[in-house]
């Protein structure tokens, strides 16, 4: 398994991210670090962290781009290195649950036509206490995950809405090379176009329900700002342009 490490100006928080990845109950993880030219100590933080702890693993990488390229860029640059059969990504400020990659594994050889898997997430705020810890996402009443719907159906479904929560998604190899990796013309938002092509292209996307991952919520993330009461808040303004795309010739 290939956990791929996505940072950018994360230094206030990466530490706690690679500890989760280092306190897995799976211990054959390939760990890579991909980051996207990041102005603050991130990379120096993550290159002495991994001096002390690179043989807690398989092999680890650590790559850094040399200009700002946004999220997918940042995906696929990673993904590049990965030799794992299945990739789970995580952004440089959220946590690991201890079992996430032994689940994982467990559901996948229960599930072997599973290329792309969805599970339980459940956000914090700022600090990784338990009185932060807040709403749980998710989906098993969902008819987008029913054990009966075809590829072609999730697709339409998607096409309406965003039915994944990305930080809680474990994804085959295979998957991310059927659809060409991630689309980089969405510099802010990697994961919804990647569900709407592996769906149309006939793919089906399962689900686990297990919380995996927990995502921190503070003032530097990609969706601050997402509850407010402007109008159209900027993360709207930022997958609109999917929207043009992927969604309304479809």
């Amino acid at each position: 398994v290939s956990v791929i490490v996505i940072t950018y100006n994360s230094s206030n928080f990466v530490i706690e991210t690679l500890e989760s990845i280092k306190g897995q109950d799976y211990k054959k993880i390939e760990l890579i670090i991909s980051d996207d030219a990041s102005t603050d100590e991130t990379v120096n933080f993550c290159n002495e962290w991994l001096a002390n702890n690179k043989d807690y693993f398989f092999r680890t990488t650590l790559v850094s781009a040399s200009t700002n390229n946004g999220i997918p860029s940042n995906c696929n640059q990673g993904f590049k290195l990965a030799s794992g059969d299945w990739i789970k990504y995580i952004a440089g400020d959220d946590v690991l649950h201890f079992q996430c990659i032994s689940n994982f594994m467990e559901y996948a050889l229960n599930h072997p036509d599973a290329q792309i898997v969805g599970s339980v997430s459940q956000c914090f705020k700022n600090t990784f206490i338990t009185k932060n810890f807040g709403l749980v996402h998710t989906f098993e009443n969902e008819f987008f995950f029913s054990e009966f719907i075809t590829p072609k159906q999730q697709y339409q479904m998607l096409l309406r809405r965003n039915f994944l929560d990305a930080p809680s998604v474990f994804i085959k190899k295979s998957a991310i090379l059927k659809v060409g990796g991630f689309d980089e013309r969405f510099k802010y938002i990697e994961d919804y176009p990647l569900w709407l092509k592996f769906s149309k292209l006939g793919g089906k996307i399962y689900f686990m329900n297990k919380i995996t991952v927990y995502y921190r919520q503070h003032e530097y993330s990609i969706y601050a700002g997402v509850e407010n009461k402007k109008l159209f808040n900027n993360f709207y303004l930022k997958k609109r342009k999917i929207d043009l795309s992927l969604i309304h010739p479809y």
